[in-house]
């Protein structure tokens, strides 16, 4: 995102930062419980407050979600993104295609 260019001061950038960081860590709580079976919430949302940067979190959600955690995180990354965008009135920047490059063929020339 460009944030940089929404504001010159350092505490609002920190501020804009924080509530991103906000909104997304939300979002994710919020798409996770979305894809976790009811009954397993109150467990991973515990296991979550005592070590949110553990790993095995990850091992767990793709042991208890029809969807791999990686995969969920990828499908949603950019409709967060867009949404974000949105709410903050920033123009979401044009992808350019992007070529992919031709693999070079060896040619070989005998000698008679």
């Amino acid at each position: 995102m460009h944030l940089k260019s929404m504001v010159q001061d350092d505490n609002e950038k920190e501020d804009l930062w924080h509530l991103v960081d906000e909104f997304i860590h939300l979002r994710m709580i919020e798409i996770i419980l979305d894809n976790l079976h009811e009954d397993l919430h109150e467990e991973f949302l515990r296991m979550f407050g005592e070590r949110p940067y553990d790993e095995s979190l990850v091992t767990y959600l793709d042991q208890n979600m029809a969807i791999k955690f990686p995969i969920l995180v990828e499908n949603e990354m950019e409709y967060l993104q867009n949404e974000l965008y949105e709410h903050f009135g920033i123009q979401k920047p044009v992808k350019l295609p992007v070529k992919k490059k031709k693999k070079k063929t060896s040619k070989t020339t005998s000698k008679a």
